[in-house]
């Protein structure tokens, strides 16, 4: 049995329960220390060598800010309470980056489909030894080829997001309306997380700062408007190219935001653990090290170049973040055991504000960077009533612009919201019908080529983004 699950034992049974609980808070938080440090320094280099942190746009702004939340994250000593307020902005506007990007990524997945479907119209395309029928069992197999649930339904949505759309809008908002179905008795919150994806996938929702991105907002902007049926040849390389290099921007972006909401949580759990950090741990001066290395080369305006006494540091943090991460997940399991026992319905507010702040750290540590702090409120149940009530606001808000927007856009907004819908089929033959029955009904042989085309890439491993 584990240290902390011993703690943890003699907690719940009553034996020493608050003596116990000072020496299971005083370890957690040391391991919570080292983890904190080694990830966050790790992910610092990480963000270094990252080019996005170095520009003038998007991250790099971010990146000139967190400078000074680590300049008095290394300091002898700083105010925990002023810095953790610091901290928390910081949290939200990297938050509010993110959202922005994911907003971003859903509509020009848009208008990748839209440019998709028109390619052939100026590039050849090869039909040869193509049927309907062998292409839907190709797509069979695929979404079949994993026996595991979860991967199989990802795969049934990844296909039908990219097969070509011929419906009318009362046949795709009853499917739309069955994917609402399914959240019938579900707490309220999964209710609105789903509404957000399906909205922001059919471009209704706007976080705020959109703007924070020049470019990607006044190329959203451009590609909202434009009139992709009208192209000719010349016309169409120059929107496809300036598309591509849109999204290989809007990838690194996303990948740079990642680095420092990883970074904004782990400085977070170093600020709560302070007080308990292993000062003369190797590890810990090795940690301070880098950090101290990146507030020099950030000051400095970079770029970063890795030398030997840096390569010395990171090897002084091998294995540490194995051990730790072992240690305090059997830590997590028996802090449940403690939060559901006796011990707690007759803690004071200091224990309670204590099992908090360890319940904190945890989310910190886990990959859903953005999770909430606070205890949630589920909010209730989302009942048939309110399931409706959503569908109908989200088919009034959706239906106009379905009807006034061009064909493709419709089309392609159409396939961009099935992409998220818990969409199920009465048995594979009903799906492989739909399947068929899609590939068919395109009777354009470049919209239907060039479709197929991507199909075939996710089938191999890629995505749309």
């Amino acid at each position: 049995m584990s240290y902390f699950s011993k703690l943890a034992s003699s907690i719940v049974r009553g034996r020493l329960p608050y003596e116990n609980w000072n020496n299971f808070r005083a370890e957690y938080l040391k391991r919570a220390s080292s983890l904190g440090l080694t990830q966050f320094s790790l992910n610092l280099v990480s963000l270094l060598e990252t080019e996005e942190v170095w520009q003038e746009r998007g991250a790099a702004d971010i990146a000139k800010d967190f400078t000074d939340l680590l300049k008095e994250a290394v300091a002898a000593s700083f105010d925990r309470e002023a810095l953790e307020d610091k901290i928390l902005a910081m949290r939200a506007r990297i938050k509010n980056g993110m959202d922005c990007l994911v907003t971003y990524t859903d509509r020009f997945m848009v208008y990748q489909y839209v440019i998709n479907c028109i390619r052939y119209n100026f590039d050849e395309f090869d039909i040869d030894d193509y049927s309907d029928d062998d292409f839907t069992q190709e797509l069979m197999t695929y979404i079949q080829s994993s026996k595991d649930p979860s991967a199989s339904r990802l795969n049934t949505m990844e296909v039908l997001k990219g097969l070509p759309i011929r419906m009318t809008r009362s046949r795709f908002f009853e499917m739309v309306k069955d994917g609402f179905s399914v959240y019938k008795d579900s707490d309220r919150k999964t209710l609105d997380d789903f509404l957000y994806m399906v909205r922001s996938s059919a471009m209704l929702y706007s976080p705020e700062n959109m703007d924070m991105f020049p470019d990607l907002y006044e190329y959203d902007r451009h590609f909202a408007d434009l009139d992709y049926e009208a192209l000719d040849a010349d016309g169409f390389f120059v929107e496809d190219m300036t598309l591509v290099e849109c999204i290989d921007f809007l990838n690194n972006q996303v990948s740079a935001f990642d680095l420092l909401a990883q970074l904004i949580n782990h400085l977070y759990v170093v600020v709560l653990s302070n007080e308990y950090a292993d000062t003369q741990a190797d590890a810990y001066k090795s940690a301070m090290g880098i950090m101290s290395t990146g507030l020099a080369i950030f000051e400095e305006n970079g770029p970063f170049e890795p030398d030997e006494s840096m390569e010395i540091m990171l090897a002084d943090l091998e294995g540490v973040q194995e051990e730790e991460l072992e240690e305090l997940e059997t830590a997590d399991s028996a802090l449940e055991d403690i939060v559901v026992s006796k011990f707690t319905q007759s803690a004071d507010t200091l224990i309670l504000l204590q099992m908090n702040e360890l319940d904190s750290i945890s989310k910190l540590f886990s990959t859903s960077y953005f999770a909430d702090l606070k205890k949630e409120d589920i909010g209730g149940s989302a009942d048939a009533a309110a399931v409706d009530e959503a569908f109908a606001a989200f088919r009034a808000e959706l239906e106009p612009i379905l009807k006034n927007s061009k064909k493709l856009t419709s089309r392609a907004i159409m396939a961009s919201v099935i992409g998220y819908l818990p969409v199920s089929f009465e048995g594979p033959d009903a799906l492989r019908e739909h399947i068929r029955g899609s590939l068919a009904a395109c009777t354009s042989l470049p919209e239907k080529m060039a479709l197929v085309e991507r199909l075939q890439t996710v089938m191999e491993g890629d995505d749309w983004e």
